[in-house]
């Protein structure tokens, strides 16, 4: 076989090439309006995802407001680190003293005087000394 050969060989698989790329291209080159319609469609959707996926992301965090007096004071002690004797303490303290909101306890010292104590309080006076110690040293210290 001569170059010739090769040559018309090489040109008619090119031109079948070509005629398979052809159906795949657009014909058109003009704007169309569905264009625009179906690029702001994808756009749409993009956005709507990722709400979607930030709505579920976040949905534990979310800033909602809690008036609750007994979490609050559940999460004072916890964050005191008080055991359970200094909790009842505290509880009996906020009951005696009719405190509508225990967290308050952490917030004044004088309650833990003993003008402002119950009789069965006045009796475990030492702990009541240490629990007062504990909750406003840290704060005499800062």
């Amino acid at each position: 076989m001569n170059s010739e050969t090769y040559l018309n060989i090489l040109l008619a698989q090119g031109s079948r090439l070509d005629s398979l790329a052809s159906g795949v291209r657009r014909k058109s080159n003009s704007f169309d309006g569905t264009d625009v319609l179906i690029g702001f469609a994808i756009l749409a959707g993009v956005i709507l995802a990722g709400s979607l996926l930030y709505m579920i992301m976040n949905r534990g965090e979310r800033n909602t407001r809690c008036n609750s007096p007994k979490k609050l004071f559940r999460t004072l002690c916890r964050t005191h680190q008080l055991d359970r004797a200094s909790r009842r303490i505290l509880r009996q303290m906020a009951s005696h003293q009719r405190l509508g909101q225990p967290a308050r306890l952490f917030l004044e010292p004088e309650r833990f005087e003993a003008v402002n104590l119950s009789p069965a309080l006045r009796s475990q006076n030492e702990k009541v000394g240490e629990l007062q110690a504990k909750l406003f040293r840290a704060a005499e210290a800062a």
